[in-house]
């Protein structure tokens, strides 16, 4: 029986990708008669080996996952340095890098579909980084899904419906006319308004040899007649329990639930007895109200998550070992219940935002952290994601004294993979990278970018969060955050990393960080995180995905 084939187009962050190749991974479990090929970044080749024990195939393309020049604006505006790179070389770049990116999705697609006349029950999956995966679903006259972590990260510009309706207002008037399940302007304004800019015209005409503007005729340039197409859905992998869903989104938009990361895909297989599980919540707990009046010990053990992960349909609970040097950290760092204390650390990691700009002063971080840390008298633990300026900084500050020793620089980074403590044991800084949902249950608070994996996986855990937004759906996480209570007020990056000239931005951070602890630690705040963990619980995003698809793929 021939297969179905499903192309699955996922460019941008870890963060970005990561979620996609979850749906991608599971669906390839439950529909043996779909052929999965996952088209990536070279950098996340990492997922191959993950993906193919499900027998989904992987393809990575050249470019890199954040285009050189992309972040340069928004880090001047965030942070008032200039990149030093002018803007004429930056265009160019990204412009060549993307129409080399272009042509690596033709080929993949290409090489995944097959003869142009065997296209039945074939089907085009993306995300938002990966628009490309439309036009060449259009091309290949295959339906197509959009799989998002997060909600559309972008928005159309005020002036673009004006201009839409001038430049084509024939096409405005039937996408404002569409009938239920036809794609319509609800749906372009929501998130496909990008597919009708001019970035996509060249490529489309020239190369794909498809109108210059989608749903219009390549020849007379008027909307399609007999061929308009059918909404394509998008499903969000978030839960109903965290973002609002407006009752004035697309019809063809399905809310499906967070899109963990199994444990298992970082599991090791030996158990560490000291760290390995964690306390299970108490069933009769409802909410809020049921915490009323609690002990801290019982808010820290319900905040505290069973690790457990789905796989082929069923739960299984499994035990992961960190790594030596931080399972060592955590077991000197933990509640004590004799004592009623909450001693777990502070985790403070922010993934890819360094590797895109963002962490300019990261000596200035480390500065305002020491403070930080021995005003609120606590301990911390600093994921450095690889990020080779914030490693140099951390290796010149360590307990070990490494600047005065005669290492290279690789070897300085060999020891951050296995972790380093600076500031008198209080820190520990680590390069590598663990299961979020095994670590934040023995944290007391995360502070961190506000990416939508690092968001849930502190929603899930029940761990209160500090975020300080840098760019894109960042902004939006931090705001939702502290209007669900679980988190207080945004950092800025001016606070997390201040200009270290003046002593008194110096002082303003470290007051300012330092009370935003002390109330992501208030008992208030860590009954709403719980209290959302449980609500959370009973989700499975990643299923509803799956069992959306296959449906889809069946039409």
């Amino acid at each position: 029986m021939k297969k179905r084939r499903v192309a699955v187009f996922s460019f941008g962050t870890r963060g970005d990708v990561l979620p996609v190749a979850v749906v991608a991974d599971s669906l390839a479990r439950a529909d043996r008669s779909a052929s999965i090929t996952f088209i990536t970044h070279e950098a996340h080749r990492d997922l191959e080996t993950r993906l193919a024990r499900s027998g989904v195939a992987f393809v990575g393309v050249s470019a890199p996952p954040v285009l050189p020049g992309r972040t340069a604006a928004s880090s001047e505006a965030e942070i008032g340095h200039s990149s030093g790179a002018s803007e004429d070389d930056d265009r160019q770049l990204r412009e060549a890098l993307e129409m080399e990116l272009r042509e690596e999705c033709l080929t993949a697609m290409d090489s995944v579909m097959g003869a142009a006349d065997d296209a039945e029950g074939n089907a085009v999956i993306f995300n938002f980084f990966a628009l490309e995966g439309w036009h060449l679903a259009e091309l290949y006259r295959v339906p197509c899904t959009v799989l998002a972590p997060y909600v559309v990260p972008y928005s159309a510009p005020s002036s673009f419906e004006r201009r839409f309706r001038a430049a084509h207002p024939l096409l405005y008037r039937r996408l404002q006319e569409a009938a239920p399940g036809e794609v319509g302007w609800k749906e372009v304004m929501h998130w496909m308004w990008p597919l009708f800019t001019d970035r996509w015209a060249e490529w489309r005409l020239h190369r794909l040899h498809l109108s210059a503007c989608p749903l219009t005729d390549p020849v007379t340039d008027l909307p399609l007649v007999y061929e308009w197409p059918q909404a394509p859905h998008l499903l969000y992998g978030f839960s109903s329990q965290v973002v609002e869903c407006p009752a004035y989104w697309p019809s063809s938009i399905s809310v499906c639930g967070f899109w963990f990361t199994p444990l298992e895909w970082d599991v090791a297989p030996e158990v560490n007895p000291g760290l390995s599980v964690v306390q299970a919540k108490p069933k009769s707990l409802k909410g809020p109200a049921s915490f009323r009046g609690a002990p801290l010990d019982l808010v820290v053990r319900q905040s505290c998550l069973v690790t457990e992960t789905l796989q082929h349909g069923s739960t299984k609970k499994r035990s992961y070992k960190p790594p030596v040097k931080l399972g060592h950290f955590l077991s000197e760092h933990k509640f004590d219940e004799s004592e009623n204390k909450d001693d777990r650390p502070i985790f403070l990691g922010f993934s890819s935002t360094g590797n895109m700009g963002f962490l300019e002063r990261p000596g200035s971080m480390l500065k305002v952290l020491k403070a930080v840390l021995e005003a609120t008298d606590s301990s911390a633990i600093l994921f450095t994601a690889g990020h080779p300026p914030l490693d140099l900084e951390v290796t010149e500050l360590c307990d070990e004294n490494l600047s005065t020793q005669y290492l290279e620089a690789e070897q300085k980074r060999n020891l951050l993979q296995e972790g380093l403590c600076c500031f008198n044991g209080r820190l520990f800084c680590y390069s590598g990278s663990v299961p979020y949902l095994w670590l934040l249950p023995h944290c007391s608070v995360a502070i961190h970018h506000g990416g939508s994996g690092t968001t849930a996986a502190c929603l899930r855990a029940g761990t209160p969060q500090i975020i300080c937004p840098f760019v894109l759906d960042q902004f939006y996480w931090a705001e939702r955050m502290t209007w669900l209570r679980v988190a207080p007020q945004s950092l800025t990056p001016q606070l997390l990393m201040p200009d270290m000239s003046s002593s008194e931005n110096f002082h303003d951070a470290v007051k300012v960080i330092s009370a935003a602890i002390r109330e992501a630690r208030s008992v208030e705040m860590k009954l709403c995180a719980s209290s959302l963990s449980v609500k959370l619980e009973g989700e499975d995003g990643t299923s509803v995905a799956v069992s959306i698809l296959r449906t889809l793929l069946c039409k």
